[in-house]
């Protein structure tokens, strides 16, 4: 079994008793090591899709909004009005939130959503990581690095809107962060080539089977980590 084929074969189905895709794994350690990342995170991802809501939730929140409101009225003599402002607001809430359409973030706003989630861990990673280790995982895209765009403190696959997506985190010589998030163009994600907030820049590469988002702090070293990554990626494997 090539490496396509085996790849090919471990993204349909990581946890397969196929003969020959358990010879390859045995026989090739860097095939092996691939297979257990994919395993790991298919573990990851279904442990986290699989959330309990607890039994009641919406009759608690609304009990609980009302003994609030309720304490809140007896200490300014305001008892009944309070209570009935509290129902009133309780059912026009609900209202509102069951009336209110589902807002799809584009590439960059989910980007950007991402790496808030996980500010403190974007400084604070320090997992160096070969080009050899980040072109394993790159190769479930289809595409490789030709050569290496900088100092790599994390490659791992993320849960990027219920896609599984590549996360990197590059460090330059002056020590800033660089974020970079692949991310299959099965996502239906609306693309943006720039966005930015208060305190991100950002910019998203489209390739025939990925889309990918750089992001940083500083705008010129956005644009010099773009053009590297653009110039070093290579989609024809």
């Amino acid at each position: 079994m090539d490496d396509l084929e085996f790849r090919r074969s471990v993204f349909a189905e990581p946890f397969s008793d196929d003969e020959r895709m358990q010879a390859a794994a045995a026989n090739d350690p860097l095939k092996q090591a691939f297979l257990n990342d994919v395993r790991q995170f298919d573990d990851k991802l279904k442990h986290a899709l699989h959330v309990d809501v607890p039994e009641h939730l919406a009759e608690r929140l609304i009990l609980r909004q009302t003994i609030e409101s309720h304490q809140q009225s007896r200490r300014r003599n305001k008892i009944h009005l309070a209570l009935a402002a509290s129902v009133a607001f309780a059912i026009g809430l609900s209202v509102q939130t069951l009336n209110t359409p589902f807002v799809q973030l584009n590439l960059g706003q989910h980007s950007l959503a991402h790496l808030d989630h996980e500010i403190e861990y974007l400084h604070e990673a320090q997992e160096v990581t070969t080009l050899e280790q980040v072109n394993l995982k790159l190769a479930r895209f289809g595409g490789q690095f030709e050569q290496s765009v900088g100092k790599t403190v994390f490659a791992n696959y993320c849960d990027f809107g219920g896609v599984t997506s590549l996360h990197l985190i590059y460090e330059d010589a002056e020590q800033n962060r660089i974020t970079v998030f692949i991310t299959p163009k099965d996502g239906n994600f609306d693309f943006v080539k720039q966005f930015s907030d208060e305190q991100y820049v950002g910019k998203s590469l489209s390739y025939e089977g990925a889309e990918v988002t750089v992001v940083s702090e500083d705008p010129q070293v956005l644009k010099a980590y773009s053009k590297k990554i653009d110039e070093s990626l290579n989609w024809e494997i």
